[in-house]
């Protein structure tokens, strides 16, 4: 414990012994501020005063003469001196007793967030408090041409096993922040989102949802021959890929596909809002055609027309039913009816598949139908 120096403020007359500062918990805390400390120590007055570093802290509170609790304030980054000051002028000083430090840092992504097993995947990473000299580690593994702009890191992945691997930026003064399980080693095809894309995408039914992946750039080149599924399996849902994508294993090969939902209506056969005729206009109609019909002169010879007369009423009555004088073809009053293959509201997986000679790779997108 370091021991503390004091003066007195050279109000000789004072009959108070000067303040003694002993210790202060805890010892460190960010730049930013707003830490809880309390200061123990001998002699504090009511109405003394703090200060760290030079800068007045907050919300001082007189505990007992051997303790006060107060709140640092923003300052720069290093170690300081915690001074007490009485009413009377006389102040007690414990040299070097704080350390404002440097915020943790917090990841928040990598871009892309899968690459090769065999390392050389450029990544971003985002997130906070990244200091110059940081170093970067995905699974334990050190990454290399560590750059660090302000909020955002670039690197260089190193050779890893294949799986998932936290993601961790360490600054120089020994902090570290992780994103747990932020990072994909894969041995596949590297069928992944390009940086910024979405893994889903909202659609009402009958409408396309429309998605883009990157394929390779993982040290591997060839054709890839790609299929889909979606679970669960909706009605009226279809998922249209690229038969083949050929990559090659410096530069992803950009793609897309898409998938088409189906409308829970169909236009009915009566278009809507067309006139239909009252069952009493077909019946007349009909009538008409029973008198009319036999009265007029064909060119059927007249042993003929008999067997063929009777054909006309009812051809006649037809017509005008499918016209929507009758229930024959009359269609619903508001031009659409539901369709019974219609996709169902709900959120669907999709798993693409991407399979080269025996290299195989998986990825999920999600699909929301509304």
């Amino acid at each position: 414990m370091q021991m503390a120096s004091f003066r007195a403020s050279g109000q000789g007359g004072s009959s108070n012994p000067a303040p003694i500062v002993t210790s202060i918990t805890p010892n460190m805390g960010t730049i930013n501020g707003g830490t809880g400390v309390t200061i123990t120590g001998t002699g504090f007055l009511a109405g003394a005063t703090v200060s760290l570093g030079g800068t007045a802290t907050t919300g001082v509170t007189m505990m007992s003469g051997t303790s006060i609790s107060a709140t640092t304030a923003a300052h720069s980054a290093g170690s300081v001196s915690v001074v007490v000051t009485n009413t009377d002028g006389q102040n007690g000083t414990l040299t070097n007793g704080y350390t404002y430090t440097n915020p943790a840092p917090t990841v928040i992504s990598i871009t892309p967030n899968a690459g090769s097993a065999n390392g050389g995947t450029s990544v971003t990473i985002a997130g906070a408090g990244f200091l110059t000299g940081a170093t970067v580690k995905l699974g334990g593994t050190t990454a290399t041409n560590v750059t660090v702009n302000g909020t955002s890191i670039t690197a260089t992945t190193p050779a890893h096993a294949g799986g998932t691997a936290n993601v961790t930026v360490t600054n120089p003064d020994g902090q570290s922040g992780v994103l747990a399980n932020g990072y994909n080693f894969t041995s596949g095809l590297g069928l992944v989102l390009p940086a910024g894309d979405p893994s889903s995408v909202t659609v009402n039914a009958g409408q396309t949802a429309t998605y883009t992946l990157s394929l390779g750039g993982v040290g591997m080149s060839g054709t890839a021959s790609l299929t889909c599924a979606t679970t669960p399996t909706p009605k009226g849902v279809n998922c249209s890929v690229p038969a083949s994508v050929p990559f090659n294993s410096t530069v992803p090969a950009i793609f897309t596909f898409s998938v088409t939902t189906t409308s829970p209506t169909i236009a009915a056969l009566h278009p809507s809002g067309s006139p239909r005729l009252p069952w009493s206009w077909t019946l007349a109609m009909t009538m008409l055609g029973i008198v009319v019909v036999p009265t007029m002169k064909m060119r059927v010879p007249r042993r003929s027309r008999g067997k063929y007369l009777w054909l006309a009423p009812l051809t006649l009555c037809l017509f005008l039913a499918s016209c929507g004088g009758g229930s024959v073809g009359g269609g619903n009053g508001g031009g659409q009816q539901t369709n019974p293959n219609a996709t169902a509201p709900g959120t669907y997986t999709l798993t693409l598949h991407a399979t080269s000679g025996s290299a195989t790779d998986t990825t999920s997108l999600t699909l929301i139908v509304r």
